[in-house]
């Protein structure tokens, strides 16, 4: 029945919410905490932390990151919560969490292993776009800043379609998809 009515997309999410559901997780990991669409982190941390790794979705994932408010204190509490689970993980996964949470130090590797694959498998569409005025003599610190800027930040009170990119860029960029 799913695979006559539904696109590709709303089936893999019928798909995921009956398997999350029959798991007895009654809640997405992008489920927003707040009105205007943001997710706490460290509400984000205890879910993810509840979930059983065959059941975590790239797409559920990629909309939760962009959810998360660029809140230095809250992200950082959130990444405590995270990091002992990190191990148990997906190297995507993993990387995926690290580069939106973790602090630069450990990040940078997981930005490095991105870059690799990117240069295996370029993205199809731009993923990066450094701001006028903008230097990229950086290094990787630099570049992580760049990428937490354009990819996991948002402005919770902008008007709701500018609140939040594309889940899919988020996936492709951080080699979820």
């Amino acid at each position: 029945m799913l695979d006559s009515q539904f696109k590709p997309a709303l089936r893999r999410r019928l798909k995921q919410v009956t398997a999350l559901l029959a798991a007895g997780h009654d809640t997405l990991l992008s489920t927003p905490t707040h009105g205007v669409g943001w997710l706490t982190p460290t509400v984000f941390a205890d879910r993810f932390t509840a979930f059983p790794p065959h059941l975590l979705d790239a797409e559920d994932l990629g909309a939760a990151l962009y959810r998360l408010p660029a809140l230095p204190e809250q992200r950082a509490a959130a990444w405590d919560r995270l990091a002992p689970a990190i191990a148990r993980l997906d190297t995507l996964f993993a990387d995926a969490l690290t580069l939106a949470l973790a602090p630069d130090a450990e990040a940078e590797p997981a930005l490095d292993r991105w870059l690799r694959r990117c240069e295996q498998n370029p993205p199809t569409e731009p993923v990066i776009h450094v701001l006028s005025g903008e230097s990229a003599s950086g290094g990787l610190s630099g570049l992580l800043e760049t990428f937490r800027i354009k990819i996991f930040r948002h402005d919770p009170n902008a008007g709701r379609k500018h609140r939040f990119p594309d889940c899919s860029t988020l996936c492709c960029a951080v080699g979820l998809v």
